[in-house]
């Protein structure tokens, strides 16, 4: 998708301002620290940021800090970074003190593609591993080269606290595979097979954890009965409405999320999913027992807006203006991109879905990571009719 939250645009994610027509990469999550801002413009390609003749000072003030600063957050024979190094050192502080100036707690080394969250799977410290997956570490990243996830690296080494920590996290995902196409579970041990007794059962053991998760994620789905009518192909929308109002009736909870296993609905809620599938009447039934817009989908972050407009269901977009988190969300810009609800609609040249969001008040002022206002994204895809929505 290339919506809000659940699409992908050319560029990775860089917070910008506007100074002029130039885009400057603002260092945000680098606090006093330009050099790192400017290096996200060369990694980034926004050449029109270099080359500004009006940025001069500050370009060669980042690139002086850059030279006494960030090269030497690079460890010359590791190649790794600072906060790899603090994690692989057990320095909880350091690590503190890094991500709190501004460290991406997702930064992948150089040589192996690993990010610290991969190397605190992999250590004896739990409780780093916890802290950067608490400062939004992704929990299911995999390594560009083999394809490893944090639960593969704790599996690996047969770290069991790790492991006792990142079961604690719903998003967590079992069933992802490496390049070769080994799980988690598989992986328990290192794959050694000359082991002594007293190692075999801790295996054994630390495998069961898997076999529980996957019991407890089945038991979830059977009792998931609003998210399971959802599903159900044979049922038209009224029919599904009608049952899921029951359930609701019945105290089922409107906000129940499915669990994370490699599937379209993980950790995805009722609304979610029937504001993805057009089922108008089953978010008319939802909305009035309460169900959260606010809420997001898994991995992609989306909201239910987002979807409803990406998918073109005006009808449904009506419902979600007209309800109470409306105002919390409708200029919602999804991380992955800076789409709104209404640059997500217009996309896919939903002309009826835009008219809906505009009369709603979405601001049109807004742009995406590419600089691009909901206008300007008609004018580019020549949706001539959405245009002239701009124009009324």
């Amino acid at each position: 998708m290339k919506s809000g939250r659940s699409g992908s645009t050319n560029r990775a994610e860089s917070p910008f301002t506007t100074i002029g027509s130039c885009r400057l990469a603002e260092p945000v999550r680098y606090p006093d620290r330009p050099e790192h801002a400017l290096a996200e413009a060369v990694i980034f390609g926004y050449r029109d940021i270099i080359m500004n003749r009006r940025l001069k000072p500050l370009i060669l003030t980042a690139f002086a800090t850059f030279s006494t600063a960030s090269v030497a957050d690079v460890n010359p024979e590791s190649k790794l970074p600072s906060l790899h190094q603090a994690v692989i050192a057990g320095d909880l502080a350091q690590v503190r003190t890094l991500v709190e100036s501004g460290a991406d707690v997702n930064q992948l080394d150089r040589k192996m593609g690993n990010a610290p969250v991969h190397i605190a799977a992999q250590s004896d410290h739990p409780e780093i591993l916890k802290y950067l997956l608490d400062q939004g570490a992704f929990i299911n990243l995999q390594t560009p080269r083999s394809g490893f996830t944090p639960l593969m690296k704790a599996s690996w080494y047969s770290k069991a606290e790790n492991l006792d920590v990142l079961f604690g996290y719903p998003e967590l995902n079992i069933e992802l595979t490496t390049r070769v196409g080994a799980k988690a579970e598989d992986m328990v041990g290192g794959w050694d097979r000359n082991i002594e007794p007293h190692e075999a059962r801790l295996y054994e053991q630390l495998k069961q954890r898997f076999v529980a998760k996957r019991d407890e994620q089945q038991a979830l789905l059977e009792g998931q009965h609003i998210l399971n009518t959802l599903d159900d192909t044979t049922l038209s929308s009224a029919e599904k409405a009608s049952r899921i109002k029951v359930l609701l009736e019945q105290g089922a909870d409107v906000n129940q999320r499915r669990p994370v296993f490699s599937n379209r609905n993980d950790w995805h809620t009722p609304l979610l999913v029937a504001s993805r599938e057009g089922d108008t009447e089953v978010v008319k039934v939802l909305l009035e027992y309460g169900a959260d817009q606010t809420i997001t989908g898994y991995p992609m972050n989306a909201i239910a807006m987002h979807k409803a407009a990406y998918m073109g269901h005006p009808e449904i977009l009506k419902l979600l203006v007209n309800d109470r988190l409306a105002d919390r969300v409708l200029n919602d810009q999804g991380p992955n991109n800076g789409y709104t609800p209404l640059h997500d609609a217009i996309w896919h040249g939903n002309a009826e879905s835009a008219r809906v969001l505009l009369e709603a008040g979405a601001d049109t002022s807004l742009k995406t990571y590419e600089q691009d206002t909901p206008e300007a994204l008609a004018t580019r895809y020549r949706y001539e009719s959405i245009e002239a929505s701009f124009k009324e």
